[in-house]
């Protein structure tokens, strides 16, 4: 070949090569604004995929100022899409501007009416109720009274489906009447079976429903009080209408626990009672409270009595419990709380504030707590100092006050190192929030991550697995299950 036709051929492919760098350097160009756009669309905590919709976003209207500075219209809402309608698309449907805040996917979002999410221990199924399928007692509306209303069905869905189905709350050979459901429910501990409190054909029950296979099926249903129940290892304990503690396993006749016949004692039967999952029972019967053992009833001694008895709580290895007092009966919201040694019966620790909720660790080991604060309330021009949320460390007996930011709307990780909560306080003396779920490390009181901008109505939570954060929005009668945004290994239980 002649050397200039060799050097023409080089130049040609030269410039085809320089031609083919060109458009893949356009091509990832082009790649990289479409992902600024995303980035820009949908905030840091989005779960899906970048440019997909996913569900309702939270957003606050901004309008400019006769100074041309913005000016917040409202603080925020839920706003609903099409499917795959561009967040763009629906602001300018908005006919405002419109700042996005946070993105999450909901539960059959934009219908509305869900509430009282329950995860399965094994993140499979969802548990709730429905607003369309409840009555209303006289007087009674949806609005800020949701004690009022009798549930008259309650559903089931799998994770990260939007399916709806009714739960089998009775034989299909049966027709039973059943109202105010799920005032009660518990799964058992391997997440097989759901226990659930109903009023069947007028009687006060519990609902035993089968989770094992593809889809749920009815067990069983027996008699007891309407109150708390509880799984230890593979059986129930509950108070039957009598007011005996019974012993349970599906499809079992029931084994007595704490026995007084078929009508009440002189006492008044059983009121209340918890277990530790080691078997260590605290009960109540009229304004005493006992503790004893399932393996061991005879050991039963009783740790309190006075007439100021309003609650009483345990820890779950056993060791400890936390009773409640009205300390002034002209005003029974204001509750005293004193810690006390089932070993020995004495107590330990008196809180020396007002308490509006205490909760123990998953390990038993610290008790977290909130002081009731004394009105008046924002937005009174009258200045108070906002509740602080204390931790106290059992083993030491030491307090530490983390101030005011957290809410009473706390929960424990499953890890026990940190707490989750709804709405940070953020003015030491009036009622001025951060909307959100925020995460707080225990060991420094630093906040270690914001989960969403979304507010919780309840106590938000994290499944036991550490995958979930399951929260019911403030407004909007619709609850969230949404993945971990730290990875699911993070506050996993050990």
């Amino acid at each position: 070949m002649p050397m200039s036709r060799f050097f023409m051929l080089g130049y040609k492919n030269s410039r085809f090569c320089v031609i083919c760098a060109y458009a893949s350097f356009l091509i990832v160009l082009l790649l990289l604004n479409i992902r600024t756009v995303c980035s820009r669309t949908y905030s840091a905590n989005d779960v899906g995929s970048p440019c997909r919709n996913i569900g309702p976003v939270l957003i606050e209207g901004i309008e400019k100022a006769g100074s041309g500075n913005p000016k917040l219209l409202h603080q925020s809402k839920l706003i609903a899409f099409r499917k795959h309608q561009p967040v763009e698309e629906k602001v300018r449907e908005e006919k405002q501007r419109l700042k996005l805040i946070d993105s999450h996917e909901s539960f059959r979002y934009p219908q509305k009416g869900f509430y009282h999410p329950l995860l399965s221990p094994d993140d499979k199924w969802l548990i709730y109720h429905k607003e369309t399928f409840l009555a209303r007692k006289s007087g009674g509306t949806i609005i800020g009274d949701l004690a009022s209303i009798i549930w008259k069905k309650i559903f089931y869905s799998r994770v990260g489906k939007s399916e709806q189905k009714s739960l089998p709350l009775f034989s299909p050979k049966d027709r039973s009447n059943i109202d105010n459901v799920g005032d009660y429910k518990e799964w058992s501990l391997n997440g097989k079976i759901l226990a659930i409190s109903a009023e069947v054909n007028g009687n006060a029950s519990i609902v035993l429903i089968d989770f094992s296979g593809p889809t749920p099926r009815f067990l069983e249903s027996f008699k007891a009080k309407k109150s708390q129940f509880r799984w230890i290892d593979s059986f129930l304990l509950y108070i039957d209408e009598y007011g005996n503690l019974m012993k349970k396993f599906p499809n079992k006749d029931p084994d007595k626990i704490i026995y007084f016949g078929s009508s009440f004692s002189a006492g008044g039967g059983i009121v209340s009672f918890r277990a530790a999952k080691d078997g260590t029972l605290v009960y109540q019967i009229g304004t005493k409270v006992f503790k004893t053992h399932l393996n061991d009833l005879n050991s039963r001694f009783m740790i309190f009595e006075d007439q100021a008895l309003s609650n009483f709580d345990i820890s779950e290895p056993g060791q400890h419990a936390l009773i409640y007092t009205i300390n002034n009966p002209q005003n029974p919201n204001m509750l005293m709380a004193m810690l006390v040694n089932l070993s020995t019966g004495k107590t330990l620790f008196e809180i020396p504030v007002p308490v509006k909720r205490a909760l123990f660790s998953p390990d038993g080991m610290k008790l977290a707590y909130i002081e009731q604060a004394a009105p008046p309330y924002y937005p009174s021009n009258i200045k108070y100092r906002n509740p602080h949320f204390f931790v106290l460390t059992i083993s030491t007996m030491q307090v530490c006050d983390y101030g005011f930011e957290v809410n009473d709307h706390f929960n424990w990780t499953p890890d026990g190192n940190h707490i989750i909560y709804s709405m940070k306080c953020i003015h030491p003396s009036l009622g001025a929030y951060e909307n959100g779920i925020f995460i707080m490390r225990v060991s420094d009181g630093k906040q270690t991550s914001k989960v969403s901008s979304i507010s919780a109505s309840d106590f938000p939570s994290i499944s036991l697995s550490g995958k979930y954060v399951i929260w019911e929005d403030w407004d909007n009668s619709t609850f969230f299950t949404v993945e971990n945004p730290l990875g699911s290994k993070a506050f996993k239980k050990p």
